[in-house]
Parts: structure tokens; C-alpha cells; sequence
């Protein structure tokens, strides 16, 4: 791929830390700006290559702000962008920021990481179209975890991998909100959840389209998993049957041609194609261990048009796959 609308969209990151570079500095505060691009390297697989060297190129570049007077320094480092393993400028989409910050955290031990968002925090729904939804003061490492695998639009996956054997505290949270926000920990102790039956957050999303492929093994299935998310393409609620060696998922509407396109490329004709589909989740630290949670939401789903229920491999996760016009009964 050209790298020219990669640098492009690299400039708007670029701008903003020097202008808040230099914002800092005429209210005395000493700081610096970096290029992210200088420091990590990004595979296809959108991880972060080399570690240790990003390591010590991180640290090199924070200690070169000078300390001989005795003024806090603050580095100030572009997000969204990187090179790939060519020394190409890329960006990191979707929650690229986040991602950075996550990298960055990791990298330097960090004890906590905040998250500037457009909304405060975690919501027990979407509150758009809950209006009864309340703020989750506190999440599980595990709960972001399988919210995020979710393709939640505050916690994206890539944001969690880089902390997840280190474990930062987060801090998820809009600027000006009166709010705390949403914390989330690794051990933090939750008590009781607001729904009852250890349901901490009931995750809907919109617009899917359903994908089916045929005379494919595992490894294969496995394969294909893979050079969709290197392609950018979200895919959910994945299953491969052993019996009809058949592999089906979900994508976003959007993404729907190109993904039937790009399979079509690879000699894969898909055998299924159903679109205005919802994946509707409930997400609760071990909830599947709880036989009353998972009666509750079969049950209440048994009235509706399921195309699917699906069990990820967490036990944080129970989802139901159903025609979108049905999808906001359901959540209410």
C-alpha cells in the first residue's frame, strides 16, 4: 500500500503535540514532544515488534529532557501512528490513541493509564437507547477484557493486549465530567452488580452482516481469522464446525463487500450471507458459571428470532445474535 494517505493522516497527531508543546511551555511548564513514529514499530498483526527496543528507544527519548533545573518534565508523544516493519509511517486506526498509550504503559511499567473518551466512563447499557443506564464505577481487567473483544467503541481490544500481564490500573473518563468516571482493575473486588446475577453490562452491536465458508479445516479457519484482522476487519462471534468443516463469523455492514470480495480472492466462495444482524452481550466477570444468568438470557431470548447464540472462550460472556429490528426489545 502507498504510504502517502498514511503520512497525511499522521499530521493531524503531529500538529496537536506541538501545539500543546507549546501551550505547556508558555505557562512555564517544561515538556517535550516526540514522533511516535520514532519509536515503535507495528506488524501486520498490529503488534508491537521488538519490545525491547521500543524500550530503550522510549527511555532514551524521555531523558533527554534536560533536568539541571528542577522543573517536572512532561513528554508529550504523537498517538495513532508508527511505522511497519519497512520504516513506512502507518496509523494504527481505530482506537489508535489508546493503543499508544496502552504501548507506552507497558513499556515504562506505568501504574495507571487514563483514557480520555467522548462519554465518563462504562455504561450498564448503551445509554442512547437506555435511558435508564447507569455508570460502572468499577470493571474487572477481565470484563474490559471481554468488552472490548466485543468491539466496544470505548474499549477497543488492541488497547487492553499491551496491559493485560502487566495491569495498570485504568482511568475511563470524558474531560469536564462531573463524574469519576469508570476504573478498571485487575483484582478489584465488585460486590454485587446494579442488574443483579453478576451482569455488569449488556453490549449491543448494530449492522452485522453473517459470512459462511465451506471446505475449510481448522488450521485454515484459523488462518483466515488471522488475515482478517491484518486487513483492519473486525470480525465477531467466530465458529468453525468439524463436522461440516465450515467457518462462519460476523462483520461489520461496512465491511461487508470487501470481506466477500477478499474471500472470493483467496478461492473462498461464501456459502451464507445474511445482513441487519445484532450482537447483543452480556458481559460479567464468570457469569457463565452462573446457571441463573445463562437460564435468564436464553429464556428471555427464546421469543425472538435467534440466529445464533454463540459462548466465546472467556467465561466473562454470553451473546445472542438476532435480527436488528428485534434488538432493542430485547435489550430493554
Amino acid at each position: 500500500q502507498t504510504e502517502k494517505p498514511h503520512k497525511i493522516c499522521a499530521l493531524g497527531d503531529l500538529w496537536s503535540a506541538q501545539i500543546l508543546s507549546a501551550r505547556l511551555i508558555e505557562s512555564g511548564q517544561m515538556n517535550q514532544w516526540l514522533d511516535g513514529r520514532d519509536i515503535f514499530a507495528i506488524n501486520r498483526q498490529n503488534l508491537l515488534q521488538n519490545p525491547a527496543n521500543a524500550k530503550d528507544r522510549l527511555l532514551a527519548a524521555f531523558n533527554l529532557c534536560d533536568d539541571a533545573i528542577n522543573v517536572p518534565k512532561v513528554n508529550i508523544v504523537t498517538g495513532y501512528i508508527a511505522r511497519d516493519l519497512a520504516g513506512k509511517s502507518i496509523t494504527l486506526g481505530r482506537n489508535g490513541s489508546d493503543y499508544t498509550a496502552t504501548l507506552i504503559a507497558d513499556l515504562v511499567a506505568s501504574t495507571t493509564v487514563y483514557l480520555w473518551t467522548d462519554v465518563d466512563g462504562v455504561y450498564t447499557a448503551d445509554p442512547n437507547v437506555i435511558t435508564a443506564a447507569q455508570r460502572i464505577e468499577c470493571l474487572t481487567l477481565a470484563e474490559a477484557q471481554a468488552l472490548s473483544e466485543l468491539g466496544s467503541n470505548v474499549l477497543h481490544h488492541k488497547t487492553i493486549a499491551p496491559i493485560l500481564h502487566q495491569s495498570p490500573r485504568l482511568k475511563i473518563n470524558s474531560c469536564g465530567a462531573a463524574t469519576a468516571g469508570t476504573v478498571v482493575e485487575k483484582n478489584k473486588q465488585l460486590g454485587s452488580s446494579p442488574l443483579g446475577f453478576q451482569v455488569k453490562t449488556l453490549a449491543c452491536k448494530n449492522k452485522l452482516v453473517f459470512l459462511s465458508v465451506g471446505d475449510v479445516d481448522e488450521l485454515k479457519a484459523r488462518q483466515i481469522q488471522a488475515q482478517l484482522t491484518a486487513e483492519q476487519i473486525a470480525n465477531y462471534a467466530n465458529h468453525f464446525d468439524k463436522t461440516s468443516h465450515t467457518l462462519s463469523f460476523y462483520v461489520e455492514h461496512g465491511d461487508g463487500f470487501s470481506t466477500s470480495q477478499w474471500l472470493k480472492k483467496q478461492g473462498l466462495m461464501p456459502q451464507q450471507i445474511k445482513s441487519d444482524i445484532s450482537l447483543l452481550s452480556a458481559v460479567g466477570e464468570n457469569i457463565r458459571q452462573n446457571h441463573q444468568v445463562i437460564s435468564k438470557i436464553l429464556n428471555r431470548s427464546a421469543v425472538y428470532d435467534v440466529h445464533n447464540i454463540h459462548y466465546p472462550a472467556n467465561d466473562h460472556t454470553l451473546c445472542v445474535l438476532l435480527p436488528d429490528v428485534q434488538a432493542p426489545q430485547l435489550l430493554q
